[in-house]
């Protein structure tokens, strides 16, 4: 008899065991989905203007990374943060290349008051559709560092 209430109990134990394993599956399956879907990609348009302020804090990040495609910058950033959601980023440039055909363009950090330390990298895109179109452009420097090769879309 005290054979077969153990194995009662063990068999009940293992169905408990299973059901929580599934729902907590499925939780984390939920979780996983809102938050992909929260990551959804928002372009921005870049500011083409003659004069623009870029002060010493708009300055405090990292560019990680930079792909363009067709009218389509991608620039995955790295900044000190995590309690603000979204932060906040702005390109700008004064849309005029200098005689080697280079635009500047500068990547301004515009979110203030997160006083948390995690690193964060995110992607941020921008369309250039503005600065694709001008004469004599075949470059573009970002935040004065590297040069990348602009690809002229049809």
């Amino acid at each position: 008899m005290k054979i077969l209430v153990l194995i009662l109990l063990a068999n009940f134990a293992c169905t408990t065991t299973n059901k929580n394993f599934s729902e907590n599956s499925l939780v984390k399956k939920t979780t996983e989905k809102l938050e992909n879907q929260q990551q959804e990609i928002i372009i921005d348009d870049i500011n083409v203007k003659r004069k623009f302020d870029k002060a010493d804090e708009e300055m405090r990040f990292k560019i990680k990374n930079v792909k363009q495609k067709d009218d389509a910058l991608m620039v995955e950033v790295q900044y000190s943060g995590g309690c603000v959601d979204n932060h906040v980023f702005e390109l700008y440039s004064t849309g005029k290349p200098d005689e080697n055909g280079v635009i500047d363009m500068f990547l301004l950090h515009k979110t203030k008051g997160d006083l948390c330390k995690m690193m964060v990298m995110q992607p941020r895109v921008f369309d250039i559709s503005k600065l694709s179109n001008r004469k004599n452009f075949t470059t573009f420097r970002i935040n004065g560092s590297e040069i990348f090769i602009a690809v002229k879309s049809n």
